[in-house]
């Protein structure tokens, strides 16, 4: 029996090395194992009942034996007490069979006490099985737990590994360049219509009637006066003022 759970270990290692290395997903693998563990529990639990069974029977025997023993040996006593010699050779016949059944007895009770010994064993053993799976089966949820967030870790870390990538940050470098210079384009642009349409103002010429009108505009306006109603000659601060109203007026005929 000692032979049978060496071998059940040796077979559940080998399943369990074979499945890692197949293993593709973990978490199906850590069920598997429990459902494993739990097969093998209930074969154990069969060979300890077993030998558990063997045991009684041996115990049985042995009883028998040494109650056949006993019941010669008393036969032998019962001849001899009748003080008839002629029963000396039934008393001897007696004793004969006693010592076979004690011999018996003797060799059952080797084999009982070997049993015994690999029973408590095997128990021993069972219970160390049945308190690996319960500690397997409560660390089954945390190992799923575990591994799950080992994925999560996993992925960020390919993500930011692409992230990492010197190709990404070139391209990113060459967009920001094109559109710097995008920008420096239409900047450049906007200058240079700028310059354009001030130029067009200045070279702009108009005809006699438009002088005329805008000479009678600002007398309206009271920039200047007419001669004939003129009194005294402006000053020159008053001409220099007028001058500022000129170009003011420019001004707003540009914008």
């Amino acid at each position: 029996m000692m032979g049978l759970w060496e071998r059940i270990k040796r077979i559940f290692s080998s399943n369990l090395n074979n499945m890692l290395d197949k293993a593709e997903d973990p978490e199906k693998m850590l069920d598997q194992v429990i459902r494993d563990m739990n097969e093998q529990l209930k074969t154990t639990k069969k060979h300890v009942a077993s030998a558990i069974a063997s045991q009684k029977k041996l115990e049985r025997d042995y009883q028998t034996e040494m109650n056949l023993a006993n019941n010669y040996l008393a036969k032998a006593k019962a001849i001899l007490g009748d003080d008839d010699e002629t029963n000396d050779h039934l008393a001897k016949e007696a004793l004969q069979k006693k010592k076979h059944h004690e011999t018996l007895a003797h060799q059952i009770k080797a084999s009982l006490d070997a049993q015994s010994d690999m029973v408590e064993k095997l128990k021993a053993n069972l219970r160390k099985l049945e308190g690996k799976v319960r500690e397997s089966e409560s660390k089954k949820n945390f190992l799923k737990a575990k591994h799950a967030t080992a994925k999560t870790q996993k992925a960020i870390a390919e993500q930011i590994s692409g992230i990492d990538d010197s190709s990404h940050f070139e391209v990113f470098e060459r967009l920001e360049a094109k559109v710097n210079h995008m920008e420096d384009s239409a900047m450049a642009q906007l200058e240079l219509n700028r310059g354009k349409f001030e130029n067009q103002l200045e070279d702009v010429s108009f005809d006699a009637g438009v002088e005329q009108e805008f000479l009678a505009l600002k007398k309206d306006v009271g920039l200047i006066e007419d001669k004939a109603t003129s009194t005294p000659k402006k000053t020159t601060a008053s001409t220099a003022d007028d001058d500022d109203d000129f170009e003011k007026l420019k001004a707003e005929l540009k914008k």
